[in-house]
């Protein structure tokens, strides 16, 4: 039986457009960025259930290790995210096959990521930055796959 987060993953493997709008309510601030991506499975050890590279143009790249505390819909566990030489920790809600919920709360600021997978080559994300009761910034990032 193939596990929810190995859909996940699968789904995810390949070379992505993307094109991000960012409303940062506080600086009244609009900005708009296009990238390309290449997520890339990572083979599975032993604490990590399994995981992605995910690769831009500029040569960046960010590792993501999903930890799952059970193994049905909804399925929820943690995110730890490599950038560079710093890691932050998410907690994640798998719904179903086409939606995944991502929390963290850092300092006070939560940040809330609604991915919303709609057919297998396309994807868009809804992301909430909120500090104590004032949202801050609303992010909308919609994914093509190309190939």
């Amino acid at each position: 039986m193939i596990q929810p987060l190995e859909i996940l993953i699968k789904y995810l493997e390949g070379k992505w457009i993307s094109q991000q709008t960012i409303y940062d309510f506080a600086n009244k601030i609009i900005n708009i960025n296009q990238s390309e991506i290449i997520y890339s499975p990572l083979k599975q050890v032993e604490s990590i259930n399994y995981g992605y590279t995910c690769e831009y143009l500029n040569n960046k790249k960010i590792i993501y290790h999903y930890i799952n505390y059970n193994n049905s819909y909804p399925l929820e566990g943690k995110i730890e995210k490599l950038d560079q030489k710093i890691v932050t920790n998410y907690f994640f809600k798998l719904e179903n096959e086409s939606f995944l919920k991502v929390d963290c709360l850092n300092n006070n600021i939560k940040y809330t990521e609604y991915i919303y997978f709609f057919h297998k080559n396309f994807k868009l994300s809804i992301i909430v930055i909120k500090k104590i009761k004032q949202y801050n910034a609303i992010c909308f990032i919609s994914n093509i796959k190309i190939e």
